[in-house]
């Protein structure tokens, strides 16, 4: 690849990793992931152009992958983080200098993934179920826990209510309730349970592939 076309992709991968920062400040969640997904594959071609380069550090921000790792396991993206798994299969020179080893961060992501799940489902079972309950229902997964509720409690989808020493936790809204959502691509609406807004899914008037949008009365 000519050092032009090097130098384009470098620049592509800097302006994305941007916008993803952005979006992760606007809370634009599931779609960011999705760049990120596809900011990875700019990621070699860009470390190839700062070793030509002599650009310090050999490795560009690594946003996505951070991002990824941080709010795929709590949001319950499975096929993202298998995304990335394959990905650092394949790119292990690309990181090979770099002092993180993410390959052992996403496996630890996909076993906060699981406790997520299963925090989730004794939430939903038990609305008010106090934290400290928690962690004795799931004591291996203590850390994961402390680090999943904040993310959670940050895109408004569980309350947290601190009473005394202990924080009682509540779902904000559930997954199997029924709303109406609309295809951002062609407009349509259409109703579906809720979990349908984390999933990409085909309109079936446009045949788009994308996230569904909540029309704003279903709030």
């Amino acid at each position: 690849m000519k050092i032009s076309e090097l130098e384009q992709i470098h620049a592509d991968y800097l302006a994305a990793e941007v916008r993803i920062q952005e979006r992760v400040g606007r809370r634009e969640f599931p779609a960011v992931l999705d760049e990120c997904t596809a900011a990875l594959q700019h990621l070699g071609p860009a470390v190839q152009f700062r070793r030509r380069r002599q650009i310090t550090p050999e490795t560009p921000p690594l946003t996505p992958l951070d991002v990824i790792l941080t709010y795929a396991p709590p949001l319950f993206e499975h096929a993202v983080l298998m995304s990335l798994m394959e990905w650092l299969k394949a790119s292990r020179r690309i990181l090979a200098s770099h002092p993180t080893n993410y390959s052992e961060l996403a496996k630890a992501a996909l076993v906060r993934e699981d406790v997520a799940r299963q925090a989730w489902n004794q939430i939903e079972r038990e609305p008010g179920v106090l934290l400290g309950g928690l962690i004795d229902r799931l004591p291996v997964g203590r850390k994961s826990i402390e680090e999943i509720l904040p993310t959670w409690e940050k895109l408004g989808i569980v309350i947290c209510e601190r009473t005394g020493f202990d924080v009682r936790l509540s779902l904000r809204t559930r997954l199997d309730e029924e709303i109406e959502a609309v295809c951002p691509a062609c407009g349509v609406h259409g109703h579906a349970k809720k979990e349908v807004l984390w999933r990409h899914t085909n309109c079936k008037k446009c045949g788009a592939s994308g996230h569904y949008h909540l029309i704003c009365p279903a709030l």
